[in-house]
């Protein structure tokens, strides 16, 4: 058969003086997850809707990012500012925390409930602000941030994929070609085998049902399966891992 191939802890970085690791937030749904400062004393849940911010580039990944107590755009109020991190967010395009209690609240942005005059953010700036400096309200509209601390995130999302479309070998010559539960497989460009496929639950296991090879210009039937390891790479990119029964095989794939 054919076949294709963020618990919070406490560390130091160094900026010009070191600051503490202050801020967890962990990502565990498309539009949900958690945020907690053991230093602030909040352990609170958080909500963002990161399709619409960064212009498509790519939002909150897994990584150290730097916060700042800073100014909400325009607004005479405090908030957090994240930037840097694995993204290279400028501080000039950051994502703020801020005030709000679902999704809809968000405008890419991540939100918490609270007011900004008391409540969960009210803690979390306060707390942050008297340690760190920043912006006070009643202070004037200008240039005044609060010194560095170190903002985590966790991603514990699966990453949504669609496998309809067209998918290439990155490190091979195959390429898969779905659509709805039936697959046809290419080998350098030329039909090689067709069949349906399906993708367990938690998107770890991918099985392939053949029902046909390519053989002298015609599909020969030949009822085959083959279920291989899946790892979801990102949205438009898999890697299966398996043996056919006469090699190992370890292979990734790439939507165009």
């Amino acid at each position: 058969m054919k076949r294709a191939g963020l618990v919070l802890i406490f560390m130091f970085v160094l900026s010009v003086v070191m600051y503490a690791q202050t801020i967890t937030i962990t990502l565990s749904g498309e539009t949900s997850g958690r945020l907690v400062s053991t230093e602030a004393g909040v352990d609170t849940p958080a909500w963002f809707r990161s399709s619409v911010t960064l212009r498509n580039l790519p939002w909150l990944v897994d990584g150290n990012y730097t916060g700042q107590v800073s100014w909400m755009g325009n607004a005479n109020r405090p908030g957090i500012i994240i930037f840097d991190g694995p993204n290279n967010i400028s501080s000039s395009r950051g994502i703020f925390i801020h005030i709000g209690n679902s999704p809809s609240d968000s405008d890419g942005c991540v939100v918490i409930g609270g007011a900004q005059s008391g409540g969960t953010l009210h803690t979390l700036i306060t707390t942050l602000r008297n340690t760190y400096g920043g912006p006070s309200n009643g202070d004037e509209l200008r240039t005044i941030v609060g010194r560095n601390f170190t903002i985590r995130v966790i991603d514990n999302r699966s990453p949504a994929i669609s496998f309809t479309g067209t998918w290439v070998g990155v490190d091979n010559n195959f390429t898969w070609v779905f659509s709805g539960s039936n697959y046809t497989l290419l080998l350098n460009g030329i039909n090689c085998e067709r069949g349906t496929f399906s993708v367990n639950a938690n998107q770890t296991r991918f099985t392939q049902n053949s029902t046909h090879y390519w053989s002298n210009g015609t599909w020969v039937s030949n009822i085959d399966s083959l279920t291989s390891d899946l790892t979801i790479l990102s949205n438009n990119r898999f890697r299966i891992i398996g043996n056919n029964g006469e090699e190992p095989y370890n292979e990734t794939y790439e939507k165009l």
